[in-house]
């Protein structure tokens, strides 16, 4: 009898490895499936890096809303804010480390606290540990766009209460940034100088805070229609991409694009290159650098009577490689609007997007991920990230650095306040996380506008506002990317075993 024990639990414990490997390389075999064997579960929970419900960023009187957030570059992150501590709002920032140290002012460093208000803060990386902000700013009859940067120790660098950028007559809004790559940014924006329509003009400025281009900003498209929803990403030689909504059409909007070098020289077609020209509207565009000169788009788009996802590569030279009018990411019914996106580090992309397939009144996240040939990768019409109960918004994503992504979002499923999740999914498409998600932050009241970035250790970093405190407050939270291992794997399911033998032995003996 003694024998046949052991043969028994030897034969168990050798057939583990063949086990762990059929789990491993199984892309069939339901998460779901082997999650419930036993308590030892195989897929790991999000792990987060710091307290639970997030490290306080801003806790100052009145309201802290609308982060942004750029990773500083090595190992952790900068966040700015509007901030109405002052009674009007304000712009501040903070930097964080990746053990969680907080590095500048308590309650953030103040960039610009000038009168009236400064509204919507972009932030990018200035390559050497700190951050260049751009934001809307009210001081002047109309609104203008202004600049500042920060240097890694928490130092300002340039013209108290931040350099201006644009002060044309009439208003500039909606500014957005990329880095130049040589210390500066490239500052885009919707301008309504010209009193007719809105146009779009570019500005580039330089580590020392010098403005390269025209004062006022350089016409990237000033065609007789409305042009405005602006993105930018860098073109990798110290120029930029930038793509908008554009009226000119017999659509109502369609999507243009401009390549501008470093010099703030056009590159491509005067006033813009058609990226779609579908029928009815494509709105809200977004845009990645390929990494070879040329950029990704994303929108959302009505050809077909309903708002479905479509994307379009462009090279260098302004040719385009995708399908004619944008390649289809996602057409299944109900709707699908606001796409995000970002590299999937092979010239390919990852996009995430609000998907109300399953009710108008239960929206979910859903994502696709497209090689740099144009190819869909994951499963036709997208892998849900999340579909909970409820409403699931203001998606963001990040890349994971390894073809994956890791999203974020507001979630309503305990249908009393909005909590922040998070969801990591891999290369392959396989989800890492607990199915819908995991919870970063399930504080009391309502956490809104989650951002997110990949903070170079292997991690990402998140950040939103927060009611916990009765007053909306900056919160941020690092979360590692780090699935199962083998070894652990290998020890859970030896354990496992282990118990199963006992269990038999401990039956056979009562028996």
């Amino acid at each position: 009898m003694k024998t046949k024990k052991c043969v028994l639990f030897i034969v168990m414990v050798c057939i583990t490895p063949i086990l762990l490997l059929f789990i491993n390389n199984t892309p069939f075999l339901p998460i779901q499936k082997y999650k419930i064997i036993s308590s030892y579960n195989l897929i790991e929970k999000a792990p987060t890096s710091w307290i639970g419900n997030g490290i306080a960023i801003c806790t100052a009187s009145n309201t802290q809303r609308y982060p942004q957030i750029c990773s500083n570059g090595s190992d952790g992150a900068i966040m700015v804010w509007e901030d109405t501590r002052n009674g009007n709002y304000d712009i501040y920032v903070q930097k964080i480390s990746s053990n969680g140290t907080i590095h500048w002012d308590q309650d953030g460093v103040p960039i610009c606290t000038d009168n009236d208000d400064q509204y919507d803060p972009r932030i990018c990386s200035d390559g050497a540990g700190g951050a260049i902000i751009t934001w809307r700013d009210w001081r002047g009859v109309s609104s203008d766009v202004y600049v500042q940067r920060i240097a890694a120790n928490g130092t300002v660098m340039w013209t108290g209460n931040g350099t201006p950028i644009c002060t044309e007559f009439n208003s500039q809004t909606a500014p957005e940034i990329c880095s130049d790559g040589e210390g500066g940014a490239i500052i885009v924006w919707d301008d309504s100088r010209s009193a007719t329509n809105w146009d779009i003009y570019a500005q580039r400025i330089n580590s020392s805070g010098e403005i390269y281009w025209a004062v006022n900003g350089t016409p990237i498209c000033t065609q007789g229609d409305p042009q405005f929803r602006n993105q930018i990403c860098s073109d990798g030689v110290a120029g930029a991409i930038i793509v908008w909504e554009d009226g000119r059409g017999s659509n109502p909007y369609d999507i243009y694009a401009q390549k501008i070098n470093s010099s703030g020289h056009s590159q491509w077609t005067a006033d813009g290159t058609a990226i779609s020209t579908a029928e009815d509207d494509q709105l809200v565009p977004k845009v990645l650098s390929d990494g070879e000169g040329g950029a990704i788009f994303t929108w959302h788009d009505r050809r077909s009577s309903v708002f479905d996802i479509y994307a379009q590569k462009i090279n260098s030279s302004e040719v385009l490689l995708w399908d004619g009018n944008g390649t289809a990411i996602c057409t299944v019914g109900g709707g699908q609007s606001s796409p995000r996106i970002c590299s999937d580090g092979a010239g390919g992309a990852i996009i995430g997007w609000y998907d109300v397939r399953n009710g108008v009144f239960n929206a979910d996240v859903y994502a696709q991920k497209i090689n740099g040939s144009g190819n869909i990768e994951w499963d036709v019409n997208g892998i849900g990230i999340c579909t909970s109960d409820e409403d699931q918004l203001n998606r963001q994503i990040s890349s994971d650095g390894d073809g994956g992504a890791v999203l974020t979002w507001q979630d309503y499923r305990n249908n009393n306040d909005y909590n922040i999740y998070v969801q990591w999914i891999s290369s392959p498409g396989v989800i890492q996380w607990d199915v819908n998600g995991e919870p970063i932050c399930m504080a009391t009241n309502d956490q809104e506008y989650p951002q997110i970035c990949k903070d170079g250790n292997n991690s990402v970093i998140i950040v939103w506002q927060d009611f916990r405190n009765g007053n909306y407050d900056i919160f941020v939270q690092r979360v590692l990317l780090t699935p199962s291992s083998p070894t652990n794997n290998f020890l859970e399911l030896l354990i496992l075993i282990l118990s199963i033998y006992l269990n038999i032995q401990v039956s056979n003996d009562l028996n």
